[in-house]
């Protein structure tokens, strides 16, 4: 009996195939801060340094033009140029400070700086919800 019932479901009679899109993973992309190392785009490789950034460095970091500054939202880190750091660091700020944060607001930052093997400096902000 279990024979027939399987030879007359949906999937039987597909010839077992997997249904339209399950075989497609969805994208993903892996969190810059998910270990210690992380590549960009460039196969540049930066090392994570330290665990926590101060508000202060922050600030300190994106005012200087020759410390690369990443902005990551829901998909592959973006170059923030040096003209658009100020916006985005009125952005950040508040949060930074906890003056920002209402009630239902998830949004959240993390911080990081990173070198690279040729002396590169890199200040990561990966905004979440």
């Amino acid at each position: 009996m279990n024979r027939d019932r399987r030879a007359t479901s949906p999937r039987a009679r597909e010839g077992q195939r997997p249904l339209p899109g399950a075989d497609v993973a969805p994208d993903v992309v892996a969190s810059p801060f998910a270990g210690k190392v992380w590549t960009d785009s460039d196969g540049t490789t930066w090392t994570r340094r330290g665990s926590r950034v101060s508000t202060s460095r922050v600030r300190h970091l994106m005012g200087r033009a020759d410390v690369t500054v990443m902005h990551a939202y829901a998909g592959e880190p973006m170059h923030v140029p040096v003209p658009e750091r100020e916006a985005l660091w009125r952005r950040v700020e508040p949060y930074l400070r906890d003056l920002a944060r209402e009630q239902g607001d998830h949004t959240d930052f993390l911080m990081g700086e990173f070198r690279s093997a040729s002396g590169g400096s890199l200040l990561m902000i990966e905004e979440r919800c």
